[in-house]
């Protein structure tokens, strides 16, 4: 990477780290639609992400530790480590077609995201069916691996439970911690050695990934859930437009 690259990427990760402190989630979303705009490859951009989220997610779980459940966080895990590999191997394939319709992979991505959170109206209860459990991990493991946006399907599954705001945010903090290193092992397995350096990078924003995410954090307690989610929505939308369509027009970024 160039050093305006880095400047790019690191300014990306730290936005979307801040994100995801305000609304629970949202870091792979935002960052790494941007990183691949600056023309890092999906790969690399995924592995920087990677890095900064498991700094992320250690701090944020270490500050709600008591809300912490392993009972309830290993089998969605053993789900989305089940597909991951499947979603890595079709990375590879992804990558081959070139930068722009990587764009416009993840431009779909992110419009099917967005159209999936509107249109279920999830109802909160105690108790989700097996099937749907089955249905969200594999889905997040696949989409982990295939553009580093795995969020998406447990953020509907943990929506899906009558949970404490707490307890949620707990548990999607520790389902995101746990896969990062498996995800970045089969990066490394897949792509090579040079995908530790973008790692690495995300590591070393560590500062500033727990500064966004506390100033995040922050913006949440002072900001209704609705108006944060809505503003996300938005510029979610135009960033998933501008990557479907942009290279149809013929911009590059």
């Amino acid at each position: 990477m160039t050093t305006l690259q880095i400047i790019e990427v690191s300014a990306a990760l730290v936005f979307a780290c801040a994100l995801q402190g305000a609304v629970g989630f949202g870091a792979g979303l935002f960052a790494i639609p941007l990183m691949v705009w600056a023309g890092v490859g999906l790969p690399e951009s995924i592995a920087v992400t990677l890095g900064g989220v498991m700094v992320q997610t250690a701090w944020n779980l270490y500050r709600y530790r008591d809300h912490v459940s392993l009972r309830d966080t290993l089998p969605l895990f053993y789900l989305r480590v089940l597909t991951l590999p499947v979603g890595i191997v079709l990375l590879g394939v992804l990558v081959s077609f070139g930068q722009a319709r990587v764009k416009q992979a993840i431009g779909g991505m992110l419009l099917l995201v967005l159209v999936l959170q509107w249109a279920m109206k999830v109802k909160p209860r105690d108790h989700v069916g097996w099937g749907w459990t089955v249905l969200a991990g594999c889905a997040s493991g696949l989409t982990a691996g295939l553009v580093g946006m795995g969020g998406p399907p447990v953020v509907l599954w943990v929506m899906a439970h009558d949970w404490p705001a707490k307890k949620a945010r707990a548990f999607l903090w520790a389902t995101f911690l746990m896969l990062s290193p498996v995800n970045t092992v089969l990066l490394v397995w897949k792509f090579g050695g040079g995908i530790w350096g973008p790692v690495l990078l995300g590591l070393c924003l560590a500062p500033l990934v727990v500064l966004g995410s506390e100033a995040g954090m922050r913006a949440g307690g002072l900001m209704s859930r609705q108006r944060l989610r809505a503003a996300a929505f938005g510029l979610l939308l135009l960033l998933a437009l501008a990557s479907l369509l942009g290279p149809m027009l013929g911009v590059t970024g």
